[in-house]
């Protein structure tokens, strides 16, 4: 993929804590419309990754392009302003809040920010399945709901690309499928990034598929053609030669 025609590229970055390579020589692009699910074992490096994608985490070295301009060494807030928008694993809430006012407190940066106007509330609660609970206080949410509102308050960020780690873990199967038809639809307007364990999630996405193993891209490509691999299905799915089956890594 070239320049022109990606939203944000990774080039040869690394991230070493102390002795440790968290993260070496990863090269990646990501498409203005593209939706990419990003797995490996734990310690594999994709937290990591995903800090670098969003600039809360400097790389050692390599460097990272946001629609051709160098965003290295910029600030987090830099990241945000341009529409780079991280939900992380767990839950980041106003606990003491309603469903309602999480939204709003999260679209007023978007209004002081950037250009245009948040997006509409009512369209917003009625997407994250949340509208009979908009009066509800955060705090009393259960887990999945919860996971549903801090998408909701990522997308009333506006966001161009949406990194995700985790956005189904607790969640129903039902909540499951509707999170994965979910970012297939955005996807057709900004990109996603998604950091996930369950293996029956990534296959309900059917997207791009990057495998990291120490710190290092292993393979990339559909999740037909991953799932097939036999190193990953050794190293990551539990399913080498001893006819393992696949688990959550």
């Amino acid at each position: 993929m070239s320049a022109a025609s990606s939203l944000l590229q990774a080039v040869k970055m690394n991230v070493s804590f102390g002795g440790i390579q968290a993260v070496k020589d990863v090269h990646l692009d990501v498409g203005f419309q593209d939706l990419l699910c990003v797995i490996g074992p734990n310690g594999a490096g994709k937290s990591t990754l995903l800090s670098l994608l969003s600039g809360t985490l400097r790389p050692s070295s390599g460097r990272l392009l946001f629609e051709g301009r160098d965003l290295t060494r910029e600030p987090p807030h830099e990241f945000a302003r341009r529409g780079v928008i991280r939900k992380f694993q767990g839950t980041n809430l106003f606990q003491w809040l309603s469903v309602r006012d999480n939204l709003i407190v999260a679209g007023q940066g978007v209004s002081a920010d950037r250009e245009g106007p948040a997006p509409d509330l009512d369209e917003m609660l009625s997407l994250i399945g949340l509208r009979h609970r908009s009066s509800d206080i955060a705090e009393c949410l259960p887990h999945g709901e919860r996971q549903w509102l801090e998408i909701g308050m990522a997308l009333m960020c506006r966001p161009r690309l949406l990194l995700l780690d985790e956005p189904a873990a607790g969640m129903s199967v039902e909540g499951v499928r509707r999170m994965a038809d979910l970012l297939r639809r955005l996807s057709r307007d900004m990109a996603v990034v998604v950091i996930e364990h369950d293996i029956d999630f990534v296959r309900q996405l059917r997207c791009r598929t990057m495998v990291l193993h120490q710190g290092e891209v292993i393979r990339q490509g559909s999740f037909v053609t991953i799932e097939k691999d036999e190193e990953v299905r050794h190293i990551y799915l539990g399913r080498g030669k001893g006819g393992r089956d696949a688990r959550r890594a």
